[in-house]
């Protein structure tokens, strides 16, 4: 009996010991018309411990302790989260609903994503009680030894699974140990590792993440702006090596339910504090002003609530560094009027409202800036076509990418997988003339709404006196202005 009862208890061992090993999770099973992706966290990592929950895992918890207490250098990991991303674009809707899969006890994981959107996937830990502390870090696909890409680009999905292999930390991402093969997603070898040099922007993510709590999110956009030259843009491309930086802003969206009247104290409503605290000083180009931990930029010395020309509410305070405007979009805030300047501070902002900080958020994790005021990602550069009499009848953008230091021009089929973008022309003579373009799908022209004259050409109300683009990056704002600037001789 001795000798049976032994055995029994060693197949149980085996039985329970084979278990643990084969049950891989999955909270999303793998459909057919998805595109699966599994892994393994490898080196760096650790599997969050969770109380057993039927006898194999309780034999695995009692026989093999080291499963569930790693020692790890970057964190400990209970599921892989994925982002939805579109056209470059992300936001709050990224995180409502996101695919997930828990982690087994090996380290290995199981993930379903619909194809047709492409995703970011990152490690977190659900047991953390600060949001920053949740988030651990990115999932990357190795394209080359130098090269990782965080977006995984399932929109042109063309095999239907994806083993990434291990996963090792290397700083704040957990790297495939399989690189990128670029037929799975019917691109080319140039065109993935292409956008895998230029896709840190969406380190970003992480923002969107820590600041999205049971339906109520807060979404902080850095946007970066500079200046070209208006006279250099006629019927010829710009070298985007022209460039000039000039400083960055804030736009802050959420949908907490402040309105207009919360934030400007009107209509009986009492005046919400609104502050946003920089993780140090912050100069900006127009003033002596200087924001820090104990000077925030805030909704004070607010003038009246008015409404524009598009129709939709707004109030700005007397140096605009607080801005708020209200339509049928929701409530979004500007903070730093497009004057902050140098480069955006390492550590986190922190957003309150009446002395509650609601929001923090690392914006120097993705920053455009590259060093001798060169700019990283996808730049553009224009061409404002013109007919004999002057009028603009088209503009063509180019795409550049840094490469070495050096602007080289890139396939413009890799830009949408991560940019968005729109045309401005304006006029600010007499009444304010506006002129919102969409461009086309390649993002490589634009075809102005309405009729506009380049320089001085044409009746004063008519002349384009700034022309500019704007596109969404991963949650980072890209603004490229050109204005007029010399009188007519």
């Amino acid at each position: 009996m001795k000798t049976a009862w032994g055995g029994l208890v060693l197949c149980c061992v085996a039985a329970a010991i084979l278990g643990c090993s084969d049950n891989h999770s999955s909270d999303t099973p793998v459909a057919d018309d998805s595109f699966g992706v599994s892994g393994k966290l490898g080196s760096g990592y650790g599997v969050a411990y969770a109380p057993p929950k039927n006898m194999f895992e309780l034999f695995c918890a009692v026989f093999e302790p080291a499963r569930l207490h790693a020692d790890v250098d970057n964190g400990i990991v209970d599921k892989v989260i994925a982002l939805r991303c579109e056209g470059g674009v992300i936001d709050s809707y990224a995180v409502e609903g996101a695919p997930e899969a828990s982690i087994d006890a090996e380290g290995n994981f199981t993930l379903s994503l619909e194809t047709g959107v492409d995703w970011l996937l990152v490690l977190v830990d659900t047991s953390a009680v600060d949001n920053k502390d949740k988030f651990v870090g990115y999932v990357s696909l190795q394209v080359d030894p130098s090269n990782n890409l965080l977006m995984f680009p399932t929109s042109t999905a063309a095999s239907g699974e994806l083993d990434l292999g291990t996963l090792d930390q290397s700083g704040d991402e957990a790297v495939s140990s399989n690189p990128a093969d670029a037929a799975d997603f019917s691109m080319t070898a140039d065109e993935l590792l292409s956008l895998a040099k230029n896709d840190d922007l969406f380190k970003m993510i992480k923002n969107v993440f820590n600041n999205y709590n049971d339906g109520v999110y807060y979404n902080l956009r850095p946007n970066f702006k500079w200046n070209g030259d208006y006279a250099g843009i006629e019927n010829v491309f710009q070298d985007p090596a022209g460039y000039v930086y000039q400083a960055y802003d804030f736009q802050l969206d959420s949908n907490d339910g402040v309105t207009i009247d919360d934030v400007a104290g009107t209509n009986d409503h009492d005046q919400v504090s609104m502050e946003l605290y920089p993780p140090s000083d912050v100069g900006t180009t127009n003033s002596e002003t200087i924001y820090g931990v104990e000077a925030p930029i805030a909704n004070v010395a607010l003038g009246d609530v008015e409404t524009n020309t598009e129709g939709y509410q707004e109030v700005s305070s007397a140096d605009y560094g607080f801005y708020a405007g209200e339509g049928d979009w929701g409530l979004a805030y500007g903070f730093g009027g497009g004057s902050l300047a140098g480069a955006i501070p390492e550590g986190y902002w922190e957003y309150k409202v009446d002395g509650v900080t609601l929001g923090e958020f690392d914006c120097a994790v993705a920053t455009p800036l590259a060093p001798d005021d060169k700019i990283y990602g996808f730049v553009p550069s224009i061409r404002v076509n013109t007919d004999e009499a002057g009028m603009i009848t088209t503009i063509d953008i180019k795409w550049y990418s840094l490469v070495e230091g050096v602007y080289v021009e890139v396939d413009p089929s890799v830009v949408k997988y991560m940019a968005r973008a729109d045309f401005f022309i304006e006029n600010n003579f007499g009444e304010r003339r506006y002129d919102a373009i969409d461009l086309n799908e390649e993002l490589t022209s634009a075809t102005p709404n309405f009729e506009w004259y380049y320089g001085f050409n044409g009746s004063a109300d008519l002349q384009a006196e700034g022309i500019g683009i704007f596109y969404n990056t991963a949650g980072v704002g890209h603004y490229f202005s050109w204005f007029r600037e010399d009188e007519p001789e």
